[in-house]
């Protein structure tokens, strides 16, 4: 499918004809900053999976990585910041709230 943003891909199993991975074209992948540094997103359908962000000779500045539940709230987030470790884990109530 093609609109004013793209074309959105579609990938379907062979031998069941399911969905199994839509390509929006409208996602972000990467940001470059004025002072060189770039940021760099990945996902998994439309949720954000990996962000890093780089400076401008390659060396890491942050990266995280995305976990999410069923219904698509995020249930942690991991990775580095300024050279240290991390993780973080986030429940919700029954109403999604957290």
């Amino acid at each position: 499918m093609s609109d004013a943003t793209g074309q959105t891909a579609y990938t379907y199993k062979a031998t069941t004809g399911e969905l199994t991975q839509v390509t929006y074209p409208d996602l972000v992948k990467q940001i470059s900053l004025k002072n060189g540094n770039t940021s760099y997103f990945n996902y998994e359908g439309m949720k954000l999976t990996h962000l890093s962000r780089k400076q401008s000779d390659g060396a890491p500045l942050h990266t995280f990585t995305y976990e999410y539940d069923p219904n698509g709230n995020i249930t942690s987030r991991s990775g580095s910041q300024s050279e240290r470790a991390f993780t973080d884990q986030f429940t919700y109530n029954w109403d999604g709230s957290r």
